[in-house]
């Protein structure tokens, strides 16, 4: 038996600066470009990334002909340390996903590791 399961999106109707390629359109559907902004993009990938540590992570954005990029880096470290230490991060574990404008469809989700 299929299920269909619709996750309701927030359609706040801004114009991008780069338009995809032309949307395709089929009857009974919303003529897209559905994710047309930075904040819907950023809004649709916090929507799906863990809650847990979000206080450890900016948000960076991309945007490119037909989809969004949104990442998750972790924030810089602020700390005034003698000229001689060395500070190594490794891993990260944040969240990177592509987001399609022409329909907020999600692919190449990820965890960096």
């Amino acid at each position: 038996m299929k299920q269909l399961i619709i996750f309701p999106l927030l359609l706040l109707g801004c114009a991008g600066s780069i338009p995809p390629n032309d949307c395709l359109t089929r009857p009974g559907l919303i003529n897209g470009p559905i994710v047309d902004d930075q904040e819907e993009a950023v809004a649709i990938a916090l929507a799906i990334l863990p809650k847990n540590n979000w206080q450890n992570y900016d948000i960076i954005t991309e945007e490119y002909q037909d989809y969004w990029a949104v990442s998750q880096v972790l924030k810089k470290d602020d700390r005034i340390l003698d000229e001689d230490t060395i500070i190594v991060t490794t891993g990260g574990g944040g969240g990177s996903m592509k987001i399609a404008k022409c329909d907020g469809r999600i692919f190449d989700f990820h965890f960096m590791r």
